[in-house]
């Protein structure tokens, strides 16, 4: 079974989180305006191109995708997340230490990651296996979360 691709976007300025569903209702919008432009062509023939050119918010969107991975409560893990991170058993003398930190795409590895806050540090989805993660918050609606 191949991985589950889906993203959420935070709108900058309507300062509000758009999940997989408000991006689609979004995507038919764009779908009309693109017929505007081009009025002979049906909106199912509408080529995905000409749609991304459309796109009334693409200034204004930052787009998160999803991780593939659950939070110890089962919650969908994004980018921009904000997560607690739990040292499992993996970690010796380290184990219950808890750590705040932002879910990144490193752009060196290509993988996602924990960036952990006011450090180098970061923890590669392979290593949550051995850890509790739990999703916070994120950055855009839970900047306080990151200043301690």
């Amino acid at each position: 079974m191949g991985r589950e691709i889906k993203f959420r976007m935070w709108s900058k300025e309507y300062e509000q989180m758009f999940d997989t569903e408000g991006l689609s209702a979004m995507y038919c919008v764009c779908e009309k305006v693109a017929k505007k432009f081009v009025p002979e062509v049906s909106e199912s023939e509408v080529p995905m191109p000409l749609t991304g050119i459309a796109l009334p918010f693409q200034d204004d969107a930052v787009l998160m995708q999803f991780t593939g991975r659950k939070d110890i409560s089962s919650v969908d893990v994004y980018e921009g997340d904000i997560v607690v991170v739990t040292y499992g058993k993996w970690y010796g003398e380290r184990k219950g230490l808890t750590r705040i930190g932002t879910v990144i795409f490193s752009e060196v590895d290509a993988k996602f990651a924990i960036k952990i806050n006011n450090s180098k540090v970061e923890i590669g989805f392979h290593d949550s296996d051995k850890n509790g993660i739990e999703v916070i918050g994120n950055i855009y609606e839970n900047p306080e979360l990151l200043k301690s």
